[in-house]
């Protein structure tokens, strides 16, 4: 994945907790000094690039390095038919679902 969504993203300090700690550093395990591409659902087009600074226990503390426009589109649009799925999943699919370029989705 090329990026995760949080709703702070674009400040010049960011503490990150919960899930998405769990998801960068424990999953893509993360280390101090490597750089995290975050977006916004509010304004998804840009793209802001942070350094992991620190890693506290369950925190850690990201510093803004730069913010750039970067749209993500695919070549062709593509659109998906989606059977039996928890609502609490969605959630969790929905950035990867857009990062592969999907642009409708019909729930079956």
């Amino acid at each position: 994945m090329v990026f995760t969504f949080h709703e702070d993203a674009g400040e010049t300090h960011l503490e990150i907790k919960g899930d998405i700690f769990k998801y960068l550093i424990k999953v893509r395990r993360h280390k101090i000094g490597d750089f995290i591409a975050l977006r916004q659902h509010k304004n998804p087009e840009i793209l802001y690039q942070y350094k992991l600074e620190s890693i506290d226990g369950r925190h850690a503390l990201l510093v803004l390095h730069e913010s750039r426009e970067y749209k993500v589109a695919a070549h062709k649009k593509l659109h998906i038919g989606w059977c039996l799925i928890d609502p609490k999943k969605k959630k969790k699919v929905l950035p990867l679902l857009n990062e592969s370029g999907v642009s409708e989705i019909t729930f079956i």
